[in-house]
């Protein structure tokens, strides 16, 4: 009959146990190492889609405050006015991105959306008065001066 006490064979069964979760760890860790980077890519182009259209509305906001006051307002205004979230001046991240504004006047305005961190994507963005988004892609954030950056193309390739 055979002893299943038998300390040999059970310390045998606990090496086993310690190889197959070793084993099984090393392979998750191995499918999150391929799948993370991926899943964050995602992540980061939400939160620049978020920006952009955050930065689209914010413009039509500016237009309509200019339409009732006769010049563009900045961000602590068109939110005093109920424009816009009051999120937006608070310092804040909104998706990753924090929002300013510059060069705000009677004829022009520029509403800034800088990543919160560095980690957050790999571009920080603009609008100004004429309605088109720009960005500037680096591994530091950074604000995008007015009238400077790339801007962000239509499906058809033209500029917005």
């Amino acid at each position: 009959m055979q002893n299943l006490n038998n300390p040999a064979r059970s310390g045998r069964n606990r090496l086993n146990k310690v190889l197959n979760f070793a084993i099984i760890s090393l392979v998750l860790l191995v499918f999150a190492a391929i799948l993370l980077p991926g899943w964050q890519s995602d992540d980061n182009m939400g939160s620049e889609a978020a920006a952009v259209q955050s930065l689209k509305t914010i413009h039509a906001t500016e237009e309509t405050f200019k339409s009732s006051k006769g010049r563009y307002g900045t961000l602590r205004e068109l939110a005093d006015a109920r424009l816009i979230d009051r999120i937006y001046v608070s310092g804040r991240a909104v998706n990753k991105y924090i929002f300013s504004d510059s060069d705000v006047s009677a004829d022009t305005f520029c509403i800034h959306a800088d990543r919160e961190k560095s980690s957050a994507s790999y571009r920080d963005f603009n609008i100004t008065e004429s309605g088109d988004v720009y960005y500037i892609k680096s591994k530091n954030k950074g604000t995008v001066p007015w009238g400077e950056g790339t801007p962000i193309l239509r499906d058809d390739g033209s500029s917005q």
